[in-house]
């Protein structure tokens, strides 16, 4: 709870972060000082290189100084979203893990999960990033607990998803360090409403009015949605929710304006895109990931959905 003292926040931001990540992270807090009346939250924002950072919407942010100089404090937030592998280099690794000892609290957001990791930080810890992420950090770091959840608090290392869990995350970190109705008022701020638990999974496609609106499709595309790598056919998914396969053609028909299988095909496609833009993995090896039978099978129904090959798509988005 609050002692007078403000909460000292040092936050790390790679270059190709969003702007929506950010702005989870910083307004909360400064939303949280101006309801209240005093300064609960004082931060510092701070660069890997000595130069300002260039957000993924091609905004640049002023940072205050050089990671390497950072002092200390309450609570260090380390931000990544896109390419963080080159945005971070070793000496950046290499000052996080001298630098991160002066916090009682480590944050990783969204892509900052790969930072923790990278510097041994986040050893025999259960965190959490970025869903499209699941996979590789776990077979690249094995000695980290990775959970699908929205945001994770393991002793003093705290981890969420993205944009949206980072807003809840940073709700429980007013919480905690102000009380519940600092963090009620902010929430109301941002017209919010916590409907998310920590341990909520979280989800490939945002299907919240859904799951209110029509549950049972909801349901089924949840399925597809940990079926990415090995699909299953929509008579097995209609078995599972007690449906018949006509009932979830309608269903998907009424709602969607689609069928199952051409649904099931574009979420997969989707998980492969992100898995061409953002990891080094072959195309034979994404293939397999996303289910298809065959690495000609997948290019194929890549270029009819994104009008270019796999290959063509990386080498034109470097």
């Amino acid at each position: 709870m609050s002692s007078g003292i403000p909460t000292q926040i040092s936050i790390l931001v790679l270059d190709e972060s969003t702007m929506l990540t950010v702005a989870s992270v910083i307004d909360p807090m400064r939303a949280a000082n101006r309801l209240s009346g005093q300064r609960l939250f004082k931060w510092k924002l701070f660069a890997a290189h000595n130069r300002n950072i260039e957000l993924s919407g091609g905004v640049s942010l002023n940072t205050d100084q050089h990671f390497s100089h950072a002092e200390g404090g309450d609570v260090l937030i380390v931000i990544a979203s896109f390419n963080q592998d080159s945005n971070a280099t070793a000496a950046t690794v290499q000052s996080l893990n001298r630098i991160a000892a002066r916090y009682r609290i480590i944050c990783g957001v969204e892509a900052g999960t790969w930072l923790l990791a990278r510097a041994g930080l986040a050893n025999g810890h259960q965190v959490t990033t970025h869903y499209e992420d699941f996979e590789n950090i776990a077979n690249r770091y094995p000695a980290i607990n990775l959970c699908t959840d929205r945001f994770v608090i393991d002793r003093k290392l705290w981890t969420c998803g993205g944009a949206s869990p980072a807003l809840d995350m940073m709700l429980e970190l007013i919480r905690q360090h102000h009380g519940k109705s600092v963090a009620l008022q902010v929430a109301s701020v941002f017209i919010y409403d916590e409907t998310h638990a920590a341990t909520d999974p979280q989800p490939v496609q945002s299907i919240g009015r859904l799951v209110r609106s029509e549950p049972r499709l909801a349901a089924v595309i949840k399925i597809m949605e940990s079926h990415i790598e090995d699909p299953l056919p929509v008579s097995a998914i209609a078995a599972s929710v007690a449906l018949s396969t006509r009932t979830i053609e309608k269903l998907f028909k009424q709602h969607l304006d689609q069928t199952p299988a051409v649904y099931y095909l574009k979420l997969r496609l989707t998980v492969a895109r992100k898995m061409v833009l953002d990891t080094p993995l072959r195309v034979q090896e994404i293939s397999v990931l996303t289910g298809f039978g065959s690495q000609s099978t997948f290019s194929r129904a890549f270029k009819r959905q994104y009008q270019q090959s796999p290959a063509e798509l990386r080498k034109h988005s470097k």
